[in-house]
């Protein structure tokens, strides 16, 4: 593998989880601001973009739904009561 495109890799792995971490401690509305900024400079380096889209798309939606189940059925509980996934 390229050096660059390790670096590329390992880049997007740390933005990705910086991402993952300020939306799990930060609430809603930075959870939206740091999922756009990730998705804008991931898709900055993505050379397939159309291919990446549709895989984005059904990760997302898999996790969507995962999520609905895991408070609809208890194991996860919203803290401030809303029926929305936050």
């Amino acid at each position: 593998m390229h050096s660059r495109e390790l670096l590329l890799k390992v880049l997007n792995g740390v933005l990705f989880n910086v991402a993952w971490l300020c939306c799990v401690l930060g609430g809603n509305q930075l959870a939206v601001v740091a999922a756009i900024a990730f998705l804008i400079i991931h898709f900055l380096f993505v050379t397939d973009s159309y291919a990446e889209m549709g895989l984005v798309l059904l990760v997302a939606g898999v996790g969507i739904v995962l999520d609905s189940l895991w408070f609809f059925f208890g194991v996860l509980v919203n803290p401030d009561g809303s029926d929305w996934v936050p």
